[in-house]
């Protein structure tokens, strides 16, 4: 698991999710699965990359501000 904390261009807002596993998923908590389209795309990315998402007709851009491992959150 990882936690990434992201920089979503249209609003300027930061952001942090935690991406785990298929079955964690709790978008309300902030929590991805890995197989959401947002965590695909930020699989082998680094910070300060950006990734460009389409979900639902929506196109959006983030840039990663950090990375790190989820178990070092506990």
């Amino acid at each position: 698991g990882s936690v990434v904390t992201l920089n979503e261009r249209s609003t300027g807002e930061t952001k942090r999710y935690s991406i785990l596993g298929a079955w964690d998923s709790d978008p309300d908590n902030f929590v991805l699965s890995y197989k959401t389209p947002l965590a695909q795309n930020l699989i082998g990315r680094k910070e300060k990359d950006e990734v460009q998402t389409s979900i639902g007709g929506n196109e959006e851009v983030w840039t990663i501000l950090k990375l790190e491992r989820y178990v070092d959150q506990k």
